[in-house]
């Protein structure tokens, strides 16, 4: 998993220098909001690494994931096993999008958009 984050940053970065130059504008000094958001996906087979049953019943890993909502862009991930609770970890990955925000020359700060789980106190 080393090398992840940076590795997101980096197509993050590369996908904004591709848009023309005024959406990039745009992008970079509009309002920027990052969207977390996790989700289960079911697997099979019970011998998979880093996976547990959801609340579901269900074998699943859970990615969680901070996009650039106005650019459609992920900025920071994390993969959970299905049992575990995202919100402890929310700070970190808002702190990880944040970085990739500047990297790709957002000058603005950015809002943070989760649905009612996220009311951890580092969010």
């Amino acid at each position: 998993m080393a090398g992840i984050e940076e590795g997101i940053g980096d197509i993050a970065c590369r996908v904004i220098g591709l848009l023309p130059a005024v959406r990039r504008s745009v992008l970079r000094t509009g309002g920027a909001t990052i969207d977390l958001d996790g989700t289960d996906v079911e697997v099979y087979g019970a011998k998979k690494d880093g996976i547990a049953y959801s609340y579901k019943g269900a074998r699943a890993g859970r990615p969680h994931v901070a996009t650039w909502a106005e650019a459609g862009v992920v900025t920071a991930g994390d993969l959970l096993a299905g049992d575990e609770d995202p919100r402890p970890g929310a700070g970190s990955l808002i702190e990880c999008s944040v970085a990739t925000l500047r990297a790709a020359g957002v000058a603005v700060r950015p809002k943070i958009r989760g649905d009612v789980g996220y009311f951890a106190i580092r969010v």
